[in-house]
This record gives structure tokens, C-alpha cells and sequence, in this order.
């Protein structure tokens, strides 16, 4: 279980009805999607906190033009770069992610009826949305295994298809290790 002090300590700079929001979310499908590893949720956090600026952005800043054309996301039509950009507190983007992430969503019983792909602004505009990426990512990507959460840069490598960022990352896990032990 993750508090409002420990994320607070976290994430320093996150504004405290984030906090809040987040902490009752995580509280809620912890229970749910067994995220018990106290390793696995520091890095978890951590790749949250870099993602999210500390949980500011639930949209990539970036426009998305970088994406465009990239099949390996299932970006094949024009404007499917800025269309699919990255959303969520872990950035879901391209296509394939948003249609995975409806299928997924639909798996549990959350947001039947809904179609990201055809929404996709729609996983940046609601923070449980964008909460749920997170879960999402973890199970969908194998990042519940402690041979890829032990290691920041294997993390990094899954989430982000590089590893940008990877120093950021890397002070967060640390720092929610310390607080989370």
C-alpha cells in the first residue's frame, strides 16, 4: 500500500490533490492486480514520476510529429502521429497501444463501450485513465518480474523503447526504495 506522506516524499513536487487522486487509485487496484513487491512499486513509481513530471502531465507535451509513420507503433495513417501521442501517467503511444489498451480495459470490465482508438484524447482527460495505463503497462509488458523491476534500465528499455530519461528514473527508484522499505 503507497500513502499520500510516502508519495509525497517520492514525488515532491506533485500537487497534493494528485496525490490523493493517485493514492486512492493505487489503493484500489493494488488489491486487484496484486502489486504487493515493495521493488516492484518504487519502480513503478519511479517510472511514473519521470513520466509524469511527478504526476503534472497526463499528455506528452510534444506534439506527437515524431511518431508519425512509425508502423512499429501502428501509426500507418497520416496524422496518426499527433493523434496517438503518448497519454496517461505512463505514456501510452501509438495506435497499437491504444487498441491493445481498449482490449485490455474491456478484459476487465472497465469502460465497456468505449474505444480509445477512436478516443484517445479521452485516456489523457480522465486520471483514472490514465492510472489505469500504468497497470496496463505492467501487466501487458511482463514488468511484473523481478528479473525487469529489479533493473531501472530494463524498465526503462520496456516502457519507453529507449532509455531516455533513464537517470531521472533511476534517482526516483532509489529514493522510493528508501521510502518504501
Amino acid at each position: 500500500m503507497i500513502f499520500v506522506e510516502e508519495l509525497s516524499k517520492i514525488m515532491p513536487n506533485a500537487k497534493p490533490t494528485r496525490l490523493h487522486s493517485f493514492c486512492s487509485m493505487f489503493q484500489h487496484f493494488q488489491s486487484l492486480h496484486q502489486i504487493i513487491n515493495k521493488v516492484a512499486i518504487a519502480q513503478m513509481l519511479a517510472q511514473v514520476a519521470h513520466e509524469s513530471a511527478e504526476l503534472t502531465y497526463t499528455r506528452e507535451i510534444a506534439s506527437g510529429s515524431a511518431y508519425e509513420g512509425r508502423k512499429d507503433l501502428g501509426n500507418t495513417n497520416v496524422g496518426d502521429g499527433k493523434k496517438y501521442k503518448g497519454r496517461g501517467y505512463i505514456q501510452l503511444t501509438g495506435r497499437d497501444n491504444y487498441i491493445a489498451f481498449t482490449k485490455w480495459l474491456h478484459k476487465y470490465n472497465l469502460y465497456s463501450g468505449f474505444d480509445f482508438e477512436q478516443t484517445p484524447e479521452a485516456v489523457g482527460d480522465d486520471l483514472c485513465l490514465s492510472f489505469l495505463t500504468i497497470i496496463f503497462f505492467w501487466e501487458e509488458k511482463g514488468l511484473y518480474n523481478p528479473e525487469i523491476y529489479y533493473n531501472c534500465a530494463k524498465t526503462t528499455k520496456i516502457i519507453n523503447g529507449g532509455y531516455n530519461g533513464l537517470e531521472s528514473r533511476s534517482r526516483y527508484f532509489e529514493r522510493a526504495k528508501k521510502i518504501l522499505s
